[in-house]
This record gives C-alpha cells, sequence and structure tokens, in this order.
C-alpha cells in the first residue's frame, strides 16, 4: 500500500490538503453522509476523519457515519457482484435519501443548491 500512495502522491508531502482532506481546513463544510466498510483498510483514517469533521463542523452543519458489516472499500460499487447484495444496495438507497433531504431546490437568485 505504502509505494502505491507514495506513486500517487509524488512530490507532495504526504500531511498536505492535497493529498488528503484529513489535512485541510474542515470548517464550513456543507452536510455530508461518510460511509465504510468494517472491512475497510483504510477505517481506522476514515474514523478520524469522521471525528474531525464532527469536531469542526459548524452547529446547523449535518454529519452522518455509517459503518457496514463485513464490507470493503467502495462496497457500494459492488452490490452485482457480492453474496452481501443487501448492504451496498441499503448504502445507495441511504445516499440517496440524504442527498434529496439536503439539497434544496435552486431559485433565480440561490447559486450554491447545497443545504
Amino acid at each position: 500500500v505504502s509505494s502505491v500512495a507514495q506513486y500517487a502522491i509524488g512530490n507532495c508531502c504526504p500531511n498536505s490538503q492535497e493529498v488528503s482532506p484529513y489535512y485541510a481546513d474542515l470548517s464550513g463544510l456543507p452536510n455530508m453522509l461518510i460511509q465504510a466498510g468494517q472491512d475497510e483498510l483504510f477505517l481506522p483514517q476514515i474514523e478520524r476523519f469522521a471525528a474531525k469533521v464532527s469536531a469542526m463542523k459548524s452547529p446547523d452543519t449535518h454529519l452522518q457515519f455509517q459503518e457496514y458489516e463485513e464490507m470493503v472499500h467502495c462496497f457500494q460499487l459492488f452490490s452485482f457482484c457480492t453474496s452481501e447484495r443487501d448492504a451496498p444496495r441499503r448504502a445507495l438507497g441511504t445516499m440517496a435519501a440524504f442527498v434529496q433531504e439536503h439539497i434544496r431546490p435552486r431559485g433565480p437568485s440561490d447559486s450554491n443548491p447545497l443545504a
């Protein structure tokens, strides 16, 4: 994993916001849904990111963090080929509901549809 990560970041500092949103200023973020599988390789990092977002978010920003049992990285994409098809479909349904709940219709003077 480390050699792939080094290839991906090139000459960038691994602790920079260009490499990882964890190191960015997370204040002022819109509502956020974070989903992770419990068998996710990056689960500890995702949990730390969710905790950091939770600590830095404004009171009116909604954060929802979900963990799915026996699911791996990007498990939502694998509903067609996993024996545990229910979890990816539930996760995608949750995403759709989250977007519908937190996106408001645009008006003539509204350039930012995120609630």
